[in-house]
């Protein structure tokens, strides 16, 4: 039989350090990834992502596994890099213009875009790390 714990507030042991619960909840990551996108995606790590889909060079969708209430979320992506030993900078945006798809059970992404060209070429990239924030269905 499953347990219902009611609480206001959360705090250590000492009571010295407390947060409310609306917090915890309306404040934590609802989402996130850590990836690899080299010819193959490969998912390090992750939290509430079902799938992600590979849809060509440097594009890609991540599927999550309970839906956002609304697609008014918030989804930041951090820096890649083209292979592990170079210090290549990209940078991964979790929308793509017109072919973007941002609902509440996936977010399309550019995994990098090389910032020495014309800021317009896709990149698979080795370091691809993803946040969504927003309010659960």
């Amino acid at each position: 039989m499953a347990s219902i714990l009611r609480v206001n507030t959360l705090t250590d042991a000492s009571s010295n350090n407390s947060v409310a619960l609306e917090t915890v909840s309306q404040g934590s990551a609802k989402a996130w990834i850590n990836y690899k996108q080299a010819s193959t995606f490969v998912t390090n790590d992750s939290f509430n992502i079902s799938s992600v889909n590979d849809d060509g060079t440097g594009l890609g969708d991540t599927n999550y596994t309970n839906n956002f209430g609304n697609a008014n979320y918030a989804a930041a992506g951090a820096a890649g890099r083209v292979n592990l030993t170079g210090s290549d900078s990209y940078w991964t945006f979790p929308t793509r213009g017109s072919n973007s798809v941002y609902s509440t059970s996936s977010t399309s992404w550019t995994s990098g875009y090389n910032p020495t060209s014309d800021g317009l070429t896709a990149a698979d990239c080795v370091l691809n790390i993803c946040t969504f924030h927003g309010d659960s269905a």
